[in-house]
């Protein structure tokens, strides 16, 4: 494991004054069986360390291996459930952000709405409790924040000390937008925008960001982010794949599903998507 994973003793989640007694954990799962023991290790973590009741809403179709069974045992003493996307008989005959959104939409069904925020969770991330206390701590109700990401940077399992390697570079560009007086929006893959990435020096120009504070985004989402559940509950507001131009590299000329869900999301509840920058994750890209 990368982080240290426990606190001395249990902490609150405070947002602007007020204690988070509940909230809500969604994934999205296929053919996770080699990493997913270490995301439900993480999540024993946070209960240990976390003065929170946490439910979990697993969405899982057609795995090959072991992780239906793994989730199901990490279910029998916890509160959740683990579902199966809508229309899944169809759901392989499309490109993978749609399938992707498919899966997240029925997820956002079983959200309990006493949960003020919900975390969203990849399976191939691994995090800390620090990474979850962070976002809290940027206050996100005061500040208007309908969706709070965390820094995830793209990392490399070293064989020598069985640990992964940081490597300086925010890797869900993909997702990651600008959004300049609601104007400018632009998806920078493969690169990212922060100039201290030692993986994208020099690759945009004008897009040299600091990574310190909290950076207002058209979208982004780096595989661990706070999200308003009453925004993700709004009707006007979902994971869904646009098609777009020529100009712009996405898969088969489809966006990612996070980019127009994070923009309905501001749009229709007229707060902010943001990056904390001191909220840090890893993504494991040995393959990258």
């Amino acid at each position: 494991m990368p982080f240290e994973n426990t606190l001395t003793e249990k902490t609150k989640l405070i947002d602007s004054g007020e204690k988070q007694d509940l909230m809500n954990i969604q994934m999205v799962t296929r053919d996770s069986e080699r990493s997913l023991p270490s995301t439900l290790k993480m999540f024993e973590a946070l209960e240990n360390s976390i003065d929170c009741k946490f439910r979990y809403i697993f969405v899982e179709n057609g795995s090959k291996d072991r992780t239906r069974q793994l989730v199901e045992q990490f279910l029998k003493t916890r509160t959740g459930t683990l579902q199966t996307p809508e229309n899944a008989e169809t759901i392989d005959d499309l490109v993978r952000p749609q399938r992707i959104a498919a899966a997240r939409n029925t997820g956002t069904k079983f959200l309990d709405p006493k949960a003020k925020w919900t975390l969203l969770v990849d399976n191939d991330i691994y995090f800390d409790v620090h990474a979850l206390t962070a976002l809290f701590a940027e206050n996100p109700t005061e500040n208007g924040y309908a969706m709070v990401c965390a820094f995830a940077e793209l990392a490399k399992f070293n064989k020598q000390t069985q640990k992964l390697q940081p490597l300086g570079h925010y890797y869900d560009t993909w997702t990651f937008t600008l959004n300049k007086n609601g104007k400018d929006l632009q998806i920078f893959w493969p690169h990212c925008v922060f100039e201290d990435c030692p993986v994208c020096q020099n690759h945009v120009q004008g897009r040299k960001l600091k990574k310190e504070g909290v950076i207002e985004v058209g979208s982004a989402y780096g595989g661990f982010a706070l999200v308003r559940t009453a925004g993700i509950l709004n009707k006007g507001v979902a994971y869904f794949s646009a098609r777009v131009g020529d100009s712009c590299v996405m898969e088969h000329r489809i966006t990612c599903e996070l980019v127009p869900f994070c923009l309905s999301l501001a749009y229709n509840t007229g707060q902010k998507v943001v990056v904390a920058t001191k909220s840090h994750v890893l993504y494991d890209g040995t393959n990258y």
